[in-house]
């Protein structure tokens, strides 16, 4: 568990401070692992999956398990709230009344591969969150003439994060006249962006990139640094992670999974920290990828695939 004190310094930077919302806030660690949906359990990364110990997403449901503060008991079927998608996931969201903490939450399914996301825009000095990613049947690795010569497969697409920075407060509940600022909740700042994971199945190893990432806050647009996800080993259950960094700084990390026939879909989450503004080591993020293989009934990237036609 960690507090963060210096609330304004980080602030500041996106123009948030004292400007109605809730400050930015430090999350609260889970050593729980994640599960998920549909019928499948994957083991996730513990600082990936947090605060978020299981769910479930039938493409327009999503019931969550974790997070405290969200709602009545520690199951909760979020919201859905279309006006907060973004391409490639679909949108939710939960706020009990107006000095609660707000939770948004994105979701997505291709194949037979899914992930969510989940955190809260904190209140009283706390966030809350965590990324969670499952499959259903079992890893069918690519073989001979599945894959290309040398077993090269690429996947890309849309990438989704939340941020413990204040982001736009156009979903909270509108809190009584003379509410303080330093007691209201706040909610998540929305990172997007694009993902490139380069697979060798022959090899049993990945790398990839998060880039052209963009964080829309409280006080604005913030252009952000790519993420490298530094290669690493598929095991023998199609499940990898991994570290995260910008440049050479380690940030954070990473981890997934490969789903359905020929692994043609592979979902993921990230957690990154003290890894886009100056003068702070306050800023977390997480975030998920759902992709499709290029060349497969599911791809999620029709331009970059067709550099493998």
């Amino acid at each position: 568990m960690k507090y963060f004190t210096s609330v304004c310094a980080l602030a500041l930077v996106v123009g948030a401070c004292g400007s109605g919302g809730s400050n930015p806030f430090s999350a609260v660690d889970s050593s729980t692992l994640t599960t998920g949906t549909p019928t499948t359990t994957s083991t996730v990364p513990t600082s990936v999956s947090n605060d978020l110990t299981s769910f479930t997403f039938d493409g327009s449901t999503l019931t969550v398990t974790g997070p405290g503060f969200d709602g009545d008991g520690p199951e909760l079927t979020y919201t859905r709230k279309a006006g907060l998608d973004v391409p490639g996931y679909v949108a939710f969201a939960a706020q009990d009344d107006a000095l609660d903490d707000h939770f948004t939450a994105y979701a997505q399914t291709i194949g037979s591969a899914t992930a969510v996301l989940t955190t809260s825009g904190g209140s009283l000095g706390y966030f809350e969150g965590g990324a969670s990613y499952t499959r259903t049947g079992s890893y069918e690795k690519p073989t001979g003439d599945d894959i290309p010569t040398a077993g090269l497969v690429r996947y890309a697409g849309n990438y989704v994060g939340l941020s413990n920075v204040d982001g736009p407060s156009g979903d909270l509940i509108t809190p009584p006249v003379g509410i303080p600022d330093e007691i209201l909740p706040g909610q998540a700042g929305l990172v997007t962006g694009n993902i490139i994971i380069n697979v060798g199945f022959d090899d049993n190893e990945l790398k990839g990139l998060i880039y052209q990432r963009e964080i829309t806050t409280a006080g604005g647009v913030l252009d952000m640094p790519n993420i490298i996800l530094v290669p690493t080993s598929i095991d023998d259950n199609g499940t990898f992670s991994g570290e995260a960094q910008v440049g050479t700084q380690t940030v954070g990390a990473y981890g997934g999974i490969f789903a359905g026939d020929n692994s043609e879909g592979m979902a993921g989450g990230i957690h990154l920290s003290d890894h886009f503004l100056d003068g702070t080591t306050a800023e977390e993020e997480y975030g998920i990828f759902v992709l499709g293989q290029c060349n497969s009934a599911v791809e999620t990237d029709t331009e970059l695939c067709a550099v493998d036609d």
